[in-house]
Protein backbone atom coordinates (compact mmCIF):
# COMPACT_ATOMS: atom_id res chain seq x y z
CA UNK A 1 0.00 0.00 0.00
CA UNK A 2 1.29 3.46 -0.91
CA UNK A 3 2.39 6.12 1.57
CA UNK A 4 -0.47 8.41 2.63
CA UNK A 5 0.28 12.04 3.43
CA UNK A 6 -2.40 13.91 5.40
CA UNK A 7 -2.01 17.69 5.31
CA UNK A 8 -3.98 19.09 8.26
CA UNK A 9 -3.13 22.80 8.16
CA UNK A 10 -2.89 24.52 10.62
CA UNK A 11 -5.92 26.55 9.39
CA UNK A 12 -4.85 29.95 8.03
CA UNK A 13 -1.43 28.79 6.87
CA UNK A 14 -1.99 29.13 3.13
CA UNK A 15 -4.20 26.04 2.89
CA UNK A 16 -6.61 27.49 0.30
CA UNK A 17 -3.77 28.51 -2.02
CA UNK A 18 -2.16 25.12 -1.57
CA UNK A 19 -5.35 23.17 -2.26
CA UNK A 20 -6.10 25.25 -5.35
CA UNK A 21 -2.60 24.53 -6.69
CA UNK A 22 -2.80 20.80 -5.97
CA UNK A 23 -6.18 20.56 -7.68
CA UNK A 24 -5.10 22.50 -10.76
CA UNK A 25 -1.88 20.53 -11.21
CA UNK A 26 -3.03 17.08 -10.08
CA UNK A 27 -2.09 15.49 -13.42
CA UNK A 28 1.45 16.90 -13.37
CA UNK A 29 1.89 15.72 -9.79
CA UNK A 30 0.68 12.21 -10.55
CA UNK A 31 3.13 11.98 -13.46
CA UNK A 32 5.86 12.47 -10.86
CA UNK A 33 4.53 9.96 -8.38
CA UNK A 34 2.25 12.05 -6.13
CA UNK A 35 -1.52 11.58 -6.36
CA UNK A 36 -3.86 14.33 -5.15
CA UNK A 37 -6.99 12.18 -5.45
CA UNK A 38 -10.30 13.43 -6.74
CA UNK A 39 -12.04 11.00 -4.40
CA UNK A 40 -13.44 12.86 -1.41
CA UNK A 41 -12.43 16.21 -2.86
CA UNK A 42 -14.95 19.03 -3.21
CA UNK A 43 -15.01 21.90 -5.71
CA UNK A 44 -12.87 23.94 -3.31
CA UNK A 45 -10.00 21.51 -3.61
CA UNK A 46 -10.05 20.15 -0.06
CA UNK A 47 -11.03 16.61 0.91
CA UNK A 48 -14.17 17.65 2.70
CA UNK A 49 -16.11 14.46 1.89
CA UNK A 50 -13.51 12.38 3.72
CA UNK A 51 -14.04 14.54 6.79
CA UNK A 52 -17.82 14.22 6.47
CA UNK A 53 -17.62 10.43 6.26
CA UNK A 54 -15.24 10.34 9.20
CA UNK A 55 -17.83 12.10 11.35
CA UNK A 56 -20.97 10.43 10.04
CA UNK A 57 -20.09 6.78 9.43
CA UNK A 58 -19.08 3.83 11.59
CA UNK A 59 -16.54 1.10 11.03
CA UNK A 60 -14.33 1.65 8.02
CA UNK A 61 -16.29 4.64 6.79
CA UNK A 62 -18.20 5.29 3.60
CA UNK A 63 -17.47 4.91 -0.13
CA UNK A 64 -14.92 7.73 -0.32
CA UNK A 65 -12.61 6.12 2.24
CA UNK A 66 -13.06 2.72 0.63
CA UNK A 67 -12.14 4.15 -2.78
CA UNK A 68 -9.11 5.87 -1.26
CA UNK A 69 -7.87 2.57 0.19
CA UNK A 70 -8.39 0.85 -3.16
CA UNK A 71 -6.43 3.64 -4.85
CA UNK A 72 -3.51 3.19 -2.47
CA UNK A 73 -3.52 -0.57 -3.03
CA UNK A 74 -3.55 -0.13 -6.81
CA UNK A 75 -0.72 2.46 -6.79
CA UNK A 76 1.86 1.10 -4.34
CA UNK A 77 4.70 2.99 -6.06
CA UNK A 78 2.93 6.36 -5.73
CA UNK A 79 2.42 8.65 -2.78
CA UNK A 80 -1.11 9.82 -2.00
CA UNK A 81 -1.74 13.27 -0.52
CA UNK A 82 -5.01 14.50 1.00
CA UNK A 83 -5.58 17.97 2.45
CA UNK A 84 -8.26 19.04 4.92
CA UNK A 85 -7.37 21.70 7.49
CA UNK A 86 -10.42 21.06 9.67
CA UNK A 87 -8.83 17.69 10.54
CA UNK A 88 -6.50 19.76 12.73
CA UNK A 89 -9.00 20.12 15.56
CA UNK A 90 -10.13 16.46 15.65
CA UNK A 91 -10.59 14.98 19.10
CA UNK A 92 -8.66 11.83 20.14
CA UNK A 93 -11.56 9.46 19.44
CA UNK A 94 -11.92 10.84 15.91
CA UNK A 95 -8.16 10.55 15.37
CA UNK A 96 -8.24 6.89 16.37
CA UNK A 97 -10.99 6.31 13.83
CA UNK A 98 -9.03 8.25 11.21
CA UNK A 99 -6.06 5.94 11.75
CA UNK A 100 -8.31 2.94 11.15
CA UNK A 101 -9.79 4.52 8.03
CA UNK A 102 -6.34 5.26 6.65
CA UNK A 103 -5.60 1.54 6.41
CA UNK A 104 -2.50 -0.47 7.23
CA UNK A 105 -0.06 1.43 5.04
CA UNK A 106 2.34 4.12 6.27
CA UNK A 107 0.98 7.59 7.05
CA UNK A 108 2.77 10.94 7.38
CA UNK A 109 1.08 13.96 8.95
CA UNK A 110 2.00 17.38 7.50
CA UNK A 111 1.34 20.44 9.64
CA UNK A 112 2.49 24.07 9.60
CA UNK A 113 3.10 25.88 12.90
CA UNK A 114 2.23 29.58 13.04
CA UNK A 115 3.04 31.86 15.97
CA UNK A 116 0.06 32.74 18.14
CA UNK A 117 -0.11 36.47 17.42
CA UNK A 118 -0.20 36.10 13.64
CA UNK A 119 -2.54 33.11 13.89
CA UNK A 120 -5.03 34.86 16.16
CA UNK A 121 -5.26 37.92 13.92
CA UNK A 122 -5.66 35.78 10.80
CA UNK A 123 -8.31 33.54 12.38
CA UNK A 124 -10.27 36.59 13.51
CA UNK A 125 -10.34 37.84 9.94
CA UNK A 126 -11.33 34.42 8.64
CA UNK A 127 -14.03 34.01 11.27
CA UNK A 128 -15.53 37.42 10.52
CA UNK A 129 -15.58 36.62 6.82
CA UNK A 130 -17.35 33.33 7.38
CA UNK A 131 -19.37 34.22 10.47
CA UNK A 132 -18.27 30.89 11.92
CA UNK A 133 -18.83 29.85 15.51
CA UNK A 134 -16.23 29.47 18.22
CA UNK A 135 -17.13 25.86 18.90
CA UNK A 136 -15.18 22.79 19.93
CA UNK A 137 -13.81 20.78 17.05
CA UNK A 138 -14.41 23.48 14.45
CA UNK A 139 -12.61 26.42 12.93
CA UNK A 140 -12.43 29.38 15.28
CA UNK A 141 -14.30 32.53 14.36
CA UNK A 142 -15.75 35.72 15.75
CA UNK A 143 -19.27 34.39 16.19
CA UNK A 144 -20.17 32.72 19.48
CA UNK A 145 -23.77 31.62 19.76
CA UNK A 146 -25.80 34.57 18.53
CA UNK A 147 -23.18 37.14 19.49
CA UNK A 148 -20.58 38.46 17.05
CA UNK A 149 -17.72 39.50 19.26
CA UNK A 150 -14.98 42.09 19.00
CA UNK A 151 -11.33 41.09 18.76
CA UNK A 152 -10.56 41.30 22.49
CA UNK A 153 -13.40 38.89 23.33
CA UNK A 154 -12.35 36.59 20.50
CA UNK A 155 -8.72 36.69 21.67
CA UNK A 156 -9.55 35.46 25.17
CA UNK A 157 -11.53 32.55 23.73
CA UNK A 158 -8.75 31.77 21.28
CA UNK A 159 -6.11 31.66 24.02
CA UNK A 160 -8.35 29.39 26.12
CA UNK A 161 -8.29 26.71 23.41
CA UNK A 162 -5.73 23.86 23.56
CA UNK A 163 -2.22 24.93 22.59
CA UNK A 164 -0.86 24.04 19.18
CA UNK A 165 1.62 21.69 20.80
CA UNK A 166 -1.24 19.94 22.64
CA UNK A 167 -3.14 19.54 19.37
CA UNK A 168 -0.09 18.19 17.51
CA UNK A 169 0.56 15.86 20.46
CA UNK A 170 -2.94 14.39 19.97
CA UNK A 171 -1.89 13.37 16.47
CA UNK A 172 1.44 12.03 17.68
CA UNK A 173 -0.28 9.89 20.32
CA UNK A 174 -2.17 8.10 17.53
CA UNK A 175 0.27 8.17 14.59
CA UNK A 176 3.59 8.46 16.48
CA UNK A 177 6.00 11.40 16.57
CA UNK A 178 8.05 9.73 13.84
CA UNK A 179 5.10 10.27 11.49
CA UNK A 180 4.69 13.98 12.24
CA UNK A 181 6.30 16.61 10.01
CA UNK A 182 6.00 20.14 11.40
CA UNK A 183 7.19 23.17 9.46
CA UNK A 184 7.23 26.81 10.64
CA UNK A 185 4.80 29.01 8.71
CA UNK A 186 7.07 31.98 8.24
CA UNK A 187 7.79 33.31 4.77
CA UNK A 188 11.54 33.69 5.14
CA UNK A 189 11.81 30.07 6.37
CA UNK A 190 9.59 28.45 3.75
CA UNK A 191 11.35 26.92 0.76
CA UNK A 192 11.33 29.65 -1.87
CA UNK A 193 9.37 31.82 0.56
CA UNK A 194 6.22 30.01 -0.59
CA UNK A 195 3.91 27.47 1.07
CA UNK A 196 3.45 25.54 -2.17
CA UNK A 197 7.17 25.20 -2.86
CA UNK A 198 7.70 24.21 0.77
CA UNK A 199 5.14 21.39 0.78
CA UNK A 200 6.42 20.11 -2.56
CA UNK A 201 9.88 19.98 -1.00
CA UNK A 202 8.50 17.77 1.78
CA UNK A 203 7.27 15.44 -0.97
CA UNK A 204 10.64 15.46 -2.75
CA UNK A 205 9.38 17.64 -5.60
CA UNK A 206 9.94 21.21 -6.75
CA UNK A 207 8.13 23.83 -8.80
CA UNK A 208 11.06 23.90 -11.19
CA UNK A 209 10.88 20.14 -11.68
CA UNK A 210 7.17 20.39 -12.39
CA UNK A 211 7.74 23.33 -14.72
CA UNK A 212 5.17 25.40 -12.84
CA UNK A 213 5.64 29.00 -11.61
CA UNK A 214 4.79 30.05 -8.06
CA UNK A 215 1.09 30.87 -7.88
CA UNK A 216 -0.45 33.90 -6.25
CA UNK A 217 -2.15 33.66 -2.85
CA UNK A 218 -5.90 33.29 -2.58
CA UNK A 219 -8.32 33.72 0.31
CA UNK A 220 -6.29 36.59 1.75
CA UNK A 221 -7.75 38.48 4.69
CA UNK A 222 -9.39 41.86 4.03
CA UNK A 223 -8.54 45.13 5.76
CA UNK A 224 -9.99 46.21 9.06
CA UNK A 225 -12.75 48.45 7.69
CA UNK A 226 -14.06 45.54 5.66
CA UNK A 227 -13.92 43.22 8.68
CA UNK A 228 -15.64 45.57 11.07
CA UNK A 229 -18.28 46.66 8.54
CA UNK A 230 -18.99 43.00 7.92
CA UNK A 231 -19.24 42.28 11.65
CA UNK A 232 -21.71 45.15 12.04
CA UNK A 233 -23.69 43.78 9.10
CA UNK A 234 -23.93 40.33 10.73
CA UNK A 235 -25.15 41.94 13.95
CA UNK A 236 -27.81 43.88 12.05
CA UNK A 237 -28.97 40.74 10.23
CA UNK A 238 -29.18 38.80 13.48
CA UNK A 239 -31.49 41.41 14.99
CA UNK A 240 -33.97 41.16 12.11
CA UNK A 241 -37.06 38.95 12.57
CA UNK A 242 -36.09 35.46 11.53
CA UNK A 243 -32.49 36.64 11.18
CA UNK A 244 -30.37 33.90 9.69
CA UNK A 245 -26.90 33.90 8.19
CA UNK A 246 -26.76 30.28 7.12
CA UNK A 247 -26.46 28.77 3.68
CA UNK A 248 -25.38 31.06 0.86
CA UNK A 249 -26.11 34.32 2.65
CA UNK A 250 -22.70 34.65 4.38
CA UNK A 251 -20.80 34.30 1.12
CA UNK A 252 -23.03 36.76 -0.73
CA UNK A 253 -22.91 39.38 2.03
CA UNK A 254 -19.18 38.90 2.60
CA UNK A 255 -18.37 39.34 -1.10
CA UNK A 256 -20.65 42.36 -1.41
CA UNK A 257 -19.19 44.03 1.67
CA UNK A 258 -15.61 43.49 0.55
CA UNK A 259 -16.28 44.73 -2.98
CA UNK A 260 -18.02 47.84 -1.72
CA UNK A 261 -15.43 48.78 0.90
CA UNK A 262 -12.45 48.12 -1.35
CA UNK A 263 -14.01 50.02 -4.25
CA UNK A 264 -15.09 52.93 -2.02
CA UNK A 265 -11.58 53.24 -0.56
CA UNK A 266 -8.62 52.68 -2.83
CA UNK A 267 -6.68 51.36 0.17
CA UNK A 268 -8.52 49.48 2.90
CA UNK A 269 -5.67 49.71 5.43
CA UNK A 270 -4.34 46.94 7.60
CA UNK A 271 -4.20 47.72 11.27
CA UNK A 272 -2.79 46.26 14.48
CA UNK A 273 -5.48 44.29 16.29
CA UNK A 274 -3.35 43.03 19.19
CA UNK A 275 -2.35 45.10 22.18
CA UNK A 276 1.21 44.92 23.46
CA UNK A 277 0.06 42.80 26.41
CA UNK A 278 -1.69 40.38 24.04
CA UNK A 279 1.47 40.12 21.92
CA UNK A 280 3.50 39.31 25.02
CA UNK A 281 1.06 36.53 25.95
CA UNK A 282 1.28 35.16 22.42
CA UNK A 283 5.09 35.26 22.50
CA UNK A 284 5.12 33.28 25.75
CA UNK A 285 2.72 30.69 24.32
CA UNK A 286 4.77 30.42 21.14
CA UNK A 287 8.03 30.02 23.09
CA UNK A 288 6.48 27.24 25.18
CA UNK A 289 5.29 25.38 22.08
CA UNK A 290 8.62 25.84 20.30
CA UNK A 291 10.56 24.37 23.24
CA UNK A 292 8.18 21.42 23.41
CA UNK A 293 8.35 20.78 19.65
CA UNK A 294 12.15 20.90 19.70
CA UNK A 295 12.14 18.21 22.39
CA UNK A 296 10.00 15.89 20.26
CA UNK A 297 11.07 16.51 16.66
CA UNK A 298 14.54 15.44 15.61
CA UNK A 299 15.03 16.27 11.88
CA UNK A 300 18.33 18.17 11.43
CA UNK A 301 18.07 21.86 10.74
CA UNK A 302 14.60 22.14 12.23
CA UNK A 303 14.33 25.60 13.77
CA UNK A 304 11.23 27.39 14.98
CA UNK A 305 12.07 31.07 15.57
CA UNK A 306 10.63 33.04 18.44
CA UNK A 307 8.54 36.12 17.52
CA UNK A 308 9.76 39.62 18.23
CA UNK A 309 7.38 41.48 20.57
CA UNK A 310 6.93 45.02 19.35
CA UNK A 311 4.21 47.49 18.42
CA UNK A 312 1.08 48.66 20.16
CA UNK A 313 -2.29 49.09 18.55
CA UNK A 314 -3.61 52.63 18.31
CA UNK A 315 -7.15 51.55 19.17
CA UNK A 316 -9.40 48.50 19.25
CA UNK A 317 -10.82 48.39 15.71
CA UNK A 318 -14.62 48.43 15.75
CA UNK A 319 -17.28 49.88 13.49
CA UNK A 320 -17.35 52.96 15.74
CA UNK A 321 -13.85 53.78 14.53
CA UNK A 322 -14.88 54.02 10.87
CA UNK A 323 -15.42 57.75 10.13
CA UNK A 324 -19.14 58.54 9.80
CA UNK A 325 -18.67 60.00 6.31
CA UNK A 326 -16.93 56.84 5.12
CA UNK A 327 -19.55 54.66 6.79
CA UNK A 328 -22.33 56.59 5.06
CA UNK A 329 -20.61 56.00 1.71
CA UNK A 330 -20.34 52.28 2.44
CA UNK A 331 -24.00 51.96 3.44
CA UNK A 332 -25.15 53.92 0.38
CA UNK A 333 -23.01 51.83 -1.95
CA UNK A 334 -24.28 48.57 -0.47
CA UNK A 335 -27.89 49.78 -0.72
CA UNK A 336 -27.42 50.70 -4.38
CA UNK A 337 -25.78 47.37 -5.12
CA UNK A 338 -28.50 45.41 -3.36
CA UNK A 339 -31.19 47.43 -5.14
CA UNK A 340 -29.61 46.86 -8.52
CA UNK A 341 -29.18 43.16 -7.87
CA UNK A 342 -32.81 42.92 -6.80
CA UNK A 343 -33.93 44.70 -9.96
CA UNK A 344 -31.93 42.24 -12.05
CA UNK A 345 -33.53 39.34 -10.24
CA UNK A 346 -37.00 40.73 -10.91
CA UNK A 347 -36.29 41.10 -14.63
CA UNK A 348 -35.20 37.46 -14.79
CA UNK A 349 -38.22 36.12 -12.93
CA UNK A 350 -41.52 34.79 -14.14
CA UNK A 351 -43.12 38.22 -14.41
CA UNK A 352 -45.18 39.07 -17.49
CA UNK A 353 -43.21 40.67 -20.30
CA UNK A 354 -45.00 44.00 -19.84
CA UNK A 355 -43.95 44.18 -16.17
CA UNK A 356 -40.33 43.32 -16.97
CA UNK A 357 -40.28 46.12 -19.54
CA UNK A 358 -41.75 48.56 -17.02
CA UNK A 359 -39.07 47.66 -14.45
CA UNK A 360 -36.29 48.16 -16.98
CA UNK A 361 -37.75 51.48 -18.07
CA UNK A 362 -38.05 52.69 -14.48
CA UNK A 363 -34.44 51.70 -13.83
CA UNK A 364 -33.27 53.70 -16.83
CA UNK A 365 -35.21 56.76 -15.69
CA UNK A 366 -33.70 56.46 -12.20
CA UNK A 367 -30.20 56.31 -13.66
CA UNK A 368 -30.84 59.37 -15.87
CA UNK A 369 -32.12 61.30 -12.87
CA UNK A 370 -29.06 60.43 -10.81
CA UNK A 371 -26.74 61.39 -13.65
CA UNK A 372 -28.52 64.72 -14.18
CA UNK A 373 -28.42 65.47 -10.47
CA UNK A 374 -24.70 64.73 -10.34
CA UNK A 375 -23.95 66.94 -13.34
CA UNK A 376 -25.95 69.81 -11.84
CA UNK A 377 -24.08 69.62 -8.53
CA UNK A 378 -21.44 72.39 -8.04
CA UNK A 379 -19.02 69.79 -6.68
CA UNK A 380 -19.14 67.78 -9.89
CA UNK A 381 -17.11 70.33 -11.83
Amino acid sequence: MSMLYIHIGTPKTGTTSLQAFLTEHAAALEARGVIYPAVGRTHRGKHHSLKAELRSTVGLGGPAWQELRELRNSKPDHRVLISEESFYYLEPTALTKLRELAGEGPVTILVYFRDYAAHAASLYAQGTKLARGLVDGDVLGTKAGNELVDFDTFFERYMAKPSHFDIISRWASVFGWESIRVRPYKRDLLVGGDIIADLLDLLGLSLEGLGIPVSTEVNTAPGWKTLETLRATWLALEKMPGGCIDGRIPTAVRNLCREVVESTFAEDPRIEYLSLAQRERCAQATASDVAALHSKLAPPGLVFPLPVVEGERLFLPTIDRVPIVELADIIAAMAIRLGNDRAKQRTKGDLPKSERKAIRAATKVEKRQKRASKEASPNSR
